[in-house]
């Protein structure tokens, strides 16, 4: 009976010895596998347990690997082939070969898409029983983009070859157009520089006219100038002859006063003053006859200085005009050398474009040339551009799950 217990001892202290030879084994090839591995990595079970965390995963999905052994990998992950549809857990039941390479859009701690490859390979226990996977998970990220812009770029260099060969063809036609219409060009350049000399000749003749209406113009000025010099000396005579209609006014009122005071004494003498009475009648009536005409006068020079004034007015006015009629058509004859220059100008870019116009003929031959040339390129750029797309749209599916 001892013999029979301490064997089975002996038997119980192997298989304690075995099993942690088996855990240290274990141990050692986990150490083992994340000192090689470049990618970030992760072991389950059978049951989706993490059993392993690679600090390149821990830094890839934002989770720890003590949050991450709390849950299920496809917790952790979320993608759409997760949980029932999970291919990994499928591919571990039915057969034993690694895969490589599967894509797969994977979410991160904070719900952010990471586009992914998947490579996994069946674990096994010392029986060759499966019992997980080692799941290797690489950020093609970057591949991604890079083939999306690569996609975007073949597309867009189609696009573009495909409206370069349709704007060379529209070129080409523009370039024989140009060369069966050369001949014509050049005869319209011809008249246009006619018509540019004889606008030329018309200028030059209204420079002419505006400086006689010019010349014109100052006479008609010097002529107002003079105009209100006399009246302005006909006002000041008008005012003199008002001071002298005055002054005899204030005779005649004296001279009529007079007149009464002889009145008066010629009846104080009765019979003896009757004559003088007569004289003094007769020169009183003189004295309100010589009144009324220098009232008359005064009336007349009144309104005489009116008009005068009104006149001296108006030829100011005209006068003024004048002066600035005469400043517009300084500007006037200024713009038309102006303009002058600029025909001189347009007629010498005219007569270039002529020198032009006749070597068109040869130049629109070799760019028809050039565009048939540019044509047949941008229909090679189409073919190499839809074979991009092609090599494009076959790495998309390689990389993508079908």
């Amino acid at each position: 009976m001892k013999f029979f217990n301490r064997k089975q001892q002996e038997i119980e202290k192997t298989e304690v010895e075995k099993e942690k030879r088996v855990k240290t084994d274990d141990q050692l090839r986990c150490d083992g596998l994340r000192i090689a591995m470049p990618y970030p990595y992760y072991i389950r079970d059978m049951d989706f347990n993490i059993i392993e965390f690679s600090p390149l995963m821990e830094k890839m999905t934002g989770y720890t690997k003590e949050e991450a052994f709390k849950m299920k990998c496809y917790d952790v992950f979320k993608a759409s082939i997760c949980g029932e549809n999970c291919v990994v857990q499928k591919h571990l039941k039915n057969g034993k070969d690694p895969v490589r390479d599967v894509y797969v859009d994977i979410k991160d701690k904070k719900n952010q898409e990471i586009p992914t490859l998947i490579s996994y390979i069946p674990y096994f226990d010392s029986n060759g029983k499966t019992i997980g996977a080692i799941e290797v998970i690489k950020d093609v990220t970057v591949e991604k983009n890079m083939m999306d812009i690569l996609g975007q770029e073949s597309q867009q260099l189609g696009s573009i070859s495909e409206e370069l060969a349709a704007s060379s063809e529209e070129t080409l036609a523009m370039s024989t157009q140009v060369a069966s219409t050369s001949e014509s060009q050049t005869k319209k350049l011809g008249n246009f520089k006619e018509s540019m000399k004889e606008t030329d000749d018309q200028l030059e003749t209204i420079v002419d006219d505006t400086a006689i209406i010019k010349e014109s113009i100052q006479i008609l000025n010097d002529s107002m100038d003079n105009t209100i010099s006399g009246l302005s000396v006909l006002s000041k005579r008008a005012d003199g002859i008002v001071n002298i209609v005055n002054t005899i006014k204030g005779i005649a009122d004296q001279t009529n006063l007079l007149a009464l005071n002889a009145a008066i004494e010629a009846a104080r003498a009765g019979e003896n003053g009757r004559g003088f009475a007569v004289v003094a009648e007769e020169v009183r009536k003189l004295a309100e006859g010589s009144a009324l005409a220098t009232k008359d006068i005064h009336e007349n020079l009144h309104e005489i200085t009116q008009l005068v004034l009104e006149v001296s007015k108006k030829a100011s006015e005209t006068n003024s005009k004048l002066k600035t009629s005469d400043d517009v058509i300084v500007r006037l004859i200024s713009e038309i050398h102006e303009i002058r220059d600029s025909l001189n100008k347009i007629v010498s870019t005219v007569e270039e474009l002529d020198s032009e116009a006749e070597q068109n003929t040869d130049i629109s031959k070799n760019q028809t040339m050039a565009m048939e040339e540019v044509a047949k390129v941008g229909g090679e750029l189409a073919e190499i551009a839809q074979k991009v797309q092609g090599e494009v749209n076959r790495l998309a599916e390689h990389a993508h799950l079908n």
